[in-house]
């Protein structure tokens, strides 16, 4: 499973999803964000592209990838 934007809200639901037994890697722009991910179980990537590799399923929740 994939998520795009983690944020206030998508870091602890990648958690609860880890925590179900799903194998979930996340991307956000924010590069602290991206090393938090390792508290909650998530793998970390380096690009939207590598998000969406290998995953039946992505998700985004964050407005600020208009940024990108």
């Amino acid at each position: 499973m994939g998520f795009i934007g983690l944020g206030n809200m998508g870091l602890p639901m990648t958690g609860n999803l880890v925590k179900k037994g799903y194998q979930v890697k996340a991307f956000d722009i924010s590069p602290q964000t991206l090393e938090k991910c390792g508290e909650y179980g998530v793998k970390p990537v380096n690009s939207i592209a590598e998000v969406s590799q290998d995953v039946n399923n992505t998700y985004t929740y964050n407005n600020r990838l208009t940024l990108l």
